[in-house]
């Protein structure tokens, strides 16, 4: 079981171009494939990694590896996430000062970041399908979301977001306050017996 978790997330963090967010349909496919987590769980430990220190692959690679090792696990799984980036960021200090001007890396890099943008998109797509709609298979058959709207769409999730988003993207609230607001809303709802079992 170690030496699976080191090794799932070495090549999670050896594959982890753009970081953050991008790496997140990654962070899914490998859990998933690997039946550490439900979809559900997944989304949850992303939330919780929005209010604890640390990048998202660093708390999911910790998590998991605790859950499937305990201490060892968690030890073993974040070195191995961790490791990539060492390695990789240790062999480009030498180079660094002899590309930084390349054509060609500036290409990569111009490949890399509306690659790292669709990869946050469909990302974030999954989470809100995975959130919003009660029914899984809603998310397989796109007519029968369009049909089946309005008995299954959480009213409640699609409120948090919207408010959410709108407190961030126009008033420029901090995103602690945010998240916070999310979280008493969310005890709210469940007190008032507005959330699905």
């Amino acid at each position: 079981m170690l030496l699976t978790l080191f090794t799932s997330f070495f090549q999670i963090g050896l594959f982890a171009f753009g970081g953050g967010y991008a790496v997140i349909p990654l962070l899914l496919q490998t859990v998933l494939n690997h039946a550490w987590l439900t979809e559900a769980e997944f989304t949850n430990i992303v939330a919780i990694s929005q209010i604890t220190p640390g990048p998202i692959a660093i708390n999911l690679a910790t998590f998991v590896g605790f859950r499937m090792g305990g201490v060892p696990g968690s030890l073993i799984a974040t070195f191995g996430v961790c490791l990539p980036s060492l390695i990789l960021v240790t062999a480009a200090m030498f180079f660094i000062a002899k590309v930084t001007h390349s054509k060609l890396l500036k290409s990569v890099f111009h490949g890399l970041r509306p690659g790292a943008a669709g990869l946050i998109a469909s990302a974030a797509l999954g989470m809100m399908m995975e959130e919003f709609f009660f029914e899984k298979s809603l998310i397989t058959e796109a007519a029968e979301i369009i049909r089946s709207l309005p008995g299954s769409v959480s009213v409640f999730s699609a409120a948090v977001f919207a408010i959410s988003f709108f407190c961030m993207f126009k008033i420029k609230i901090n995103p602690v306050f945010v998240i916070l607001g999310a979280a008493l809303a969310g005890i709210a709802a469940g007190l008032l017996g507005w959330l699905p079992v």
